[in-house]
């Protein structure tokens, strides 16, 4: 073996405790919305859900959010965007989560109508279910 060739090895004990506060589960404790917030949605609308300016909308007082959850359903379901969004205003769009279940939708939603200031009633995995079926 060379001089110095396991000098290194300690670096990944350091590395090993790099980050662990911060994974979606442990940041978001035992919220199942928080969680999958810190998931899927944490990358673009940031944790504190101020989105980033002409790329990705706030979640904070958002007209999107704040009204009637079916337009916000069906733009996690289906990448419907809301009539309450400013067309053209966001370079990005967001991708459908059609894939996740009706109550991981529901929690993720409500956690952003919950979140970041927000406080408008919780979304029920019964009414991401019926937009699922209006759209077969």
């Amino acid at each position: 073996m060379r001089p110095g060739g396991l000098a290194w090895l300690p670096l990944f004990g350091l590395l090993g405790g790099c980050g662990g506060a911060d994974s979606a589960g442990e940041a978001a404790g035992a919220d199942p919305g928080a969680r999958l917030y810190a998931l899927h949605c944490s990358a673009c609308h940031q944790r504190d859900g101020r989105g980033r300016d002409g790329a990705q909308p706030s979640l904070i007082g958002a007209p999107t959010v704040a009204g009637d959850p079916e337009g916000l359903i069906r733009w996690l379901l289906f990448s419907e965007r809301p009539a309450t969004l400013a067309p053209r205003r966001y370079a990005s769009v967001m991708p459908a989560f059609g894939w996740l279940s009706d109550a991981e939708l529901a929690a993720i939603l409500s956690h952003v109508r919950s979140a970041f200031g927000n406080d408008y009633p919780a979304v029920a995995p019964a009414m991401v279910a019926a937009a699922r079926r209006l759209q077969r």
